[in-house]
Order: structure tokens, then C-alpha cells, then sequence
């Protein structure tokens, strides 16, 4: 495909408005997964601002971090518009290397990005993983990437992922910074924490059971039923395990934020549940939240 400056101005429009605020996604068409080697990735523009229209003053535009990225891979032309996501694709070819997001931001602001860009695809022989959606103009815009196309077999992969995401969140919910404390209780159950906030991984009966708990006083509630999954640890797919833990890190700020608002004493929360099995743990620590929030 030619990148000429005719194609340019036409992508560009079909990616955003005049004002510099993308394009909605078309929901009536389903999201696909791109997977490529690194090296057959063609990076045809590359910028990392744009001018969008002030919200005080409609005569004024300010800079913003609003990346536009167009790669293309095969046939397809996809586009990075968001910056969260773009240096989640940086960190996932330059794998087991990563960037900071300030530093990933540092560089990108300091060096021709295109040239970056091409230099990093070059070096790498990563197979990575792109979720992508068209949007009303029918281009593909990326919204998701993993480092592996393939299984993360163990907690320490799940760690290393959490931090990522931790990383990415920490901008909107600040007690997500890392680090992150990850206890290995025994060979099925693995605790990650910040503080009062907990995520379990536990295989269980065939299946992956994903819990998160919040700590108040002294007292367990769980702002998300327990989420269960078929196979093991050894068998989910990145794509699942980010799923996973994106619903988890919502959850555990929601549960901030309704947390943070009561009282040690404004609510009763009857016995003590780290003695009880399993299901009925998970069960009555869920019920504990909806009663809170009635």
C-alpha cells in the first residue's frame, strides 16, 4: 500500500473530527485479534499529539498526548489512538525489556516516533497479539494488546502482568501503585495485594476461580461475585487473564471508593470468614457487599 499525502489526509479524517476527538467505535461489528511477528509490522505514520479543541474556549486547541499510529499488517491498516495502549505494544516488542509510561513518554516526545518505532519492530521477534475494532469510518482501532499469543503458564507471568496493568491504572486510581506484594500461599493459591486490596488466583476443581477482596476493619467484603473460568493457571490465555484482572482493578476501586465513606462502625458484618470453605467464603463475602450497598 502506498502512503502518500492524499492517503494521509483521508485516514486521518476517518480516524478523527476536525475538533481532534476520534471517531466512535462501530459496536455493531465484532472486535478481531491481529497475530504477527513483529518484524512483518510496516509502520505508515507515526505521531504522538494532536491540536484538540478547548472545552473553556471553542476558538482555542491545545496540544494533547493523543497518539496517532498507523500500522499495517498484511492487508489491514490498523491505528493506535490511545496512549496506554501504544506503550502496552512498545513494551510487548521490546519483551523482556519495558519502558516505564513516563519513559516510554519521554521518548517518544524526544525522538522522531516513526523512526522509533521502526527501529524497535526491526530488532524484534516477538509474535504479539492486537485486539482491534473498526469504528463508523470502518478503520481498525487498535483497543487492546498482549505480550504472548500463547499461555502464561504461572503465577510469576500473572505478577508480571498485574504490574503492568497496575502501572497503566495507577493515572485514575492512585492506590494502585505498584509495588505489588505476591504471597504464594501453596502449589493452587496465589494472593496479590496492595494493602487492603486483594486478588486471588486459585485452581479449583477443574477450574481457575478469580476472588478480590477489599479489607474494612476487620472485615471482608467481595465488590465482585468470584469469577470462574475452566482449565488451570497453566491453561489461560493472556487475553483472559487481562480480562480478569481489568474486572478485578474496577472492582477493588469501586470498593475504595464505597469503602472510604463509612465508618468503622457503620456497618455489621457477623462472624469472621477466613475459616470457611471456599465457596461459602466467596458467597457470604459477596453478600456482605450487596448488603453495603443497600
Amino acid at each position: 500500500m502506498k502512503w502518500g499525502k492524499k492517503m494521509e489526509e483521508v485516514v486521518l479524517s476517518n480516524l478523527y473530527h476536525e475538533d481532534g476527538c476520534d471517531h466512535p467505535l462501530n459496536d455493531e461489528i465484532a472486535w478481531r485479534v491481529f497475530e504477527v511477528n513483529a518484524k512483518d509490522i510496516k509502520v505508515l505514520y507515526a505521531d504522538t499529539f494532536r491540536r484538540v479543541k478547548s472545552a473553556v474556549d471553542e476558538h482555542a486547541y491545545n496540544i494533547q498526548w493523543k497518539p496517532t499510529v498507523v500500522i499495517q499488517i498484511g492487508t489491514h491498516r490498523l491505528t493506535f489512538l490511545d496512549i496506554s495502549i501504544l506503550w502496552r505494544f512498545t513494551n510487548a516488542v521490546i519483551h523482556p525489556e519495558r519502558y516505564s509510561f513516563s519513559d516510554f513518554k519521554g521518548i517518544v516526545e524526544m525522538f522522531l516516533p516513526i523512526e522509533f518505532f521502526e527501529a524497535i519492530l526491526s530488532d524484534s521477534t516477538h509474535t504479539i497479539s492486537i485486539n482491534a475494532q473498526r469504528n463508523v469510518c470502518d478503520e481498525w482501532i487498535v483497543t487492546g494488546v498482549e505480550k504472548y499469543h500463547t499461555v502464561l503458564p504461572n503465577y510469576h507471568e500473572i505478577a508480571v502482568l498485574l504490574q503492568d496493568l497496575a502501572l497503566e491504572y495507577a493515572k485514575n486510581y492512585s492506590w494502585l501503585e505498584p509495588p505489588i506484594s505476591a504471597r504464594f500461599v501453596n502449589n493452587d493459591t496465589a494472593l496479590f495485594t496492595w494493602g487492603r486490596k486483594e486478588i486471588e488466583f486459585r485452581d479449583f476443581k477443574g477450574s481457575v476461580v478469580v476472588s478480590v477482596r477489599y479489607y474494612h476493619t476487620t472485615h471482608i467484603v467481595q465488590p465482585m461475585e468470584a469469577k470462574k473460568v475452566r482449565g488451570s493457571i497453566a491453561t489461560l490465555s493472556g487475553a483472559t487473564l487481562v480480562e480478569l484482572l481489568v474486572d478485578a482493578i474496577h472492582a477493588l476501586a469501586e470498593a475504595t471508593r464505597v469503602c472510604f465513606s463509612l465508618g468503622p462502625d457503620d456497618f455489621y458484618y457477623g462472624p469472621m470468614t477466613g475459616t470457611l470453605p471456599f465457596k461459602d467464603r466467596n458467597r457470604l463475602e459477596h453478600e456482605r457487599w450487596l448488603e453495603m450497598l443497600n
